[in-house]
């Protein structure tokens, strides 16, 4: 277990024609995590510990960029949809007070 030791993260996504990029961020992107005290000789414990939080790291920037690409791409495909939403909470809303006696 010597060397550089990292876990990738890459993603090519493909936004609707028009769609602005988030600052900072582009539609292909490639992340690295390196793992921490992997350089020398470890035990099996310590070397999946620093995996798992180089894990980790990688899933909350996955999400972090994702949910800026979702929130930047989302009036795009709310037009595709055509149509009014309605939200799931305004229909519970309703069928709550359906069937309701007032005595």
């Amino acid at each position: 277990m010597s060397g550089e030791t990292a876990v990738s993260l890459s993603y090519d996504l493909k936004v609707p024609s028009g769609t602005q990029a988030p600052q900072g961020l582009a539609p292909q992107t490639s992340h690295s995590f390196p793992l921490a005290d992997t350089s020398e000789k470890v035990d099996l414990k310590t070397y999946y510990a620093a995996l798992r939080n180089s894990l980790a790291a990688a899933r909350d920037k996955a999400g972090e960029d994702l949910t800026r690409w979702r929130d930047a791409v989302g009036p795009a495909e709310a037009s595709k949809e055509g149509g009014k939403r309605v939200k799931e909470d305004e229909d519970e809303d309703e069928e709550a007070g359906e069937g309701m006696d007032e005595t």
